[in-house]
């Protein structure tokens, strides 16, 4: 990958919830990884549209 990536595992989803999710990406021939990928970084825009700062520039990276 060319991008800085970082491992993250979602405890305690609800079983439903799981498997719509894996539904959804499959109906978009997207694997459940790009799928949820794709709906962060699209809620992530949506918030960025509406004015709230999400830029890391004044918070410490981790």
């Amino acid at each position: 990958m060319d991008k800085d990536t970082k491992d993250y595992l979602i405890r305690g989803m609800p079983v439903e919830l799981a498997e719509k999710l894996k539904t959804a990406a499959a109906l978009h021939r997207m694997s459940m990884k790009d799928y949820l990928i794709q709906l962060f970084e699209e809620h992530l825009k949506e918030l960025e549209g509406k004015g709230v700062g999400l830029s890391l520039d004044k918070r410490k990276k981790r």
